[in-house]
Parts: C-alpha cells; sequence; structure tokens
C-alpha cells in the first residue's frame, strides 16, 4: 500500500516526516496524513516525491492497492460523519430527555389547588432513566474516541460498534420518548 511504502522509503532514507516535508515542499503534517492512510498526494508532490526517491509512480502507486485505499478513505468519512451525527444526537437526546416537557393539565377543566410541576421522560422512565442516560452517554463517548482514534482495535470492528450504537441510542430515544408521553397522559400530564 503507499501508506507502507512511503513510510518504508522514508525511514530507509532515515529522513522525518519533517525532513521529506520540507524536500517536497508540504507539511509534515500532510506527510503523516499520507502514512497514516488518511489521503494521497497531488500529482505534483507524488512526481516529487518519485524524482526524490528515485522510482516509478507504479512502484508506489499499485493499482489494486490504490484502489483499496480510496475504498478505505471513502469507509472512513462516512464513518466520522456517522460518529459526528452520534455526537450530535446523543447530546440532543440527553437534553431531550431532561427538559420538562410534560405538563399538568386538569381534564375537568376546574382549577385544581394543587400545583404539578412539569415532569421529563426521564422522570416518567425513572426506574430505567440511568440506563438510557449509560447508552447516550457509552455511545457519546464511543464515537468521540472513533474520531480522536483513541481506540485500537481494528476500524472496521469500530465502525460496526458505531452503527449498533447509534442505531441503539436511536431506538431507545423514540422508544422512551413514546413510552414517556403514554405514560404521561395516563397520569393527566400532556406534551406542550
Amino acid at each position: 500500500m503507499f501508506k507502507d511504502k512511503l513510510k518504508e522509503l522514508r525511514t530507509n532514507h532515515h529522513l522525518t516526516q519533517e525532513d521529506l516535508g520540507n524536500i517536497i515542499h508540504v507539511s509534515r503534517s500532510l506527510i503523516s496524513k499520507w502514512e497514516l492512510g488518511n489521503g494521497l498526494p497531488t500529482q505534483e508532490s507524488l512526481e516529487k516525491l518519485c524524482s526524490y526517491f528515485q522510482i516509478d509512480e507504479e512502484y508506489l502507486l499499485d493499482r489494486e492497492s490504490l484502489k483499496n485505499e480510496i475504498e478505505d478513505i471513502n469507509k472512513n468519512k462516512f464513518s466520522n460523519g456517522i460518529a459526528t451525527i452520534s455526537i450530535i444526537a446523543s447530546t440532543l437526546f440527553i437534553i431531550v430527555s431532561l427538559l420538562k416537557i410534560y405538563h399538568y393539565e386538569d381534564s375537568l377543566g376546574v382549577f385544581s389547588s394543587i400545583y404539578y410541576p412539569p415532569i421529563s421522560i426521564f422522570t416518567c422512565l425513572s426506574p430505567f432513566s440511568y440506563l438510557l442516560i449509560g447508552i447516550y452517554l457509552f455511545n457519546l463517548f464511543i464515537s468521540i474516541a472513533y474520531l480522536y482514534r483513541w481506540l485500537t482495535w481494528p476500524r472496521k470492528k469500530q465502525r460496526i460498534l458505531i452503527y449498533i450504537f447509534t442505531s441503539l441510542t436511536i431506538v431507545c430515544f423514540v422508544s422512551s420518548f413514546i413510552v414517556g408521553t403514554l405514560i404521561a397522559n395516563t397520569h393527566n400530564f400532556w406534551l406542550k
């Protein structure tokens, strides 16, 4: 693969990423990005690499491995998007679940002398609210860990974990909202 070949060439020539970046006029972070497999060089940078190391483009860019690298990059971009959406959704679900959205309504139309404060989804589902918070927070943590590459598992397993927990979080929120609304309505609390 390109990333492995580039790193091998650089280390065999006893160059740091900074040195190689200076030679081909790109930043050290761009060299790092290429070596991690998170991007590919432009045609101009590729020509400079080949010229410096005195190799053919074909050596660096094996067609089959290049195709696989592009697929991996596209999968990572999609998974990063899912992880970002998952972070936003988990945060939003926690906030909405904590909001006091159900208000008491006297079904007889007579003012009651007893005041009932508004309640939240977590209040309606009080025995299970810690479980829901745990699922939302775990999903939030896993998504952030995925984006910042804190996990050491293979990326494919990480992607599967993100998809599973994002789906579970969405199902939990929709279910808790429906069940919370049903419970609230039976006690004369209505969504307002």
